[in-house]
C-alpha cells in the first residue's frame, strides 16, 4: 500500500498559468474570462489551491453575473407577474 502525500498549498492569481484541468497552460485571467464557472469550481473544491484576494472576488462577481444574465434570458419576468 502506496501513503499519499498531502499536496503542498499553492495559490492562484491571475496571472498563474493552469497546471492542470481542462485549461491546463490557459491563465487564470483566459479562464475567467472565458469560463468563471470553471474557476469557482475550482475555488470550492480543490483543497491544495488557494485563491488570491484579488481573484477570488473576481470569481465571485464574474459567476454571480454570468449566472443571472443566463437566467434572466431564460426567464421572462412578464411570465409571473398577473393581470390585476
Amino acid at each position: 500500500m502506496s501513503i499519499i502525500e498531502p499536496r503542498e498549498k499553492k495559490v492562484l492569481t491571475k496571472e498563474s498559468i493552469m497546471s492542470f484541468g481542462q485549461y491546463k497552460g490557459e491563465s487564470a485571467s483566459w479562464v475567467l474570462e472565458f469560463d468563471p464557472q470553471y474557476l469557482y469550481w475550482v475555488w470550492q473544491n480543490i483543497e491544495w489551491l488557494e485563491f488570491d484576494v484579488e481573484l477570488e472576488e473576481e470569481v465571485i462577481d464574474n459567476t454571480f453575473d454570468n449566472t443571472m444574465r443566463e437566467v434572466l434570458e431564460d426567464v421572462s419576468l412578464f411570465d409571473y407577474i398577473g393581470d390585476d
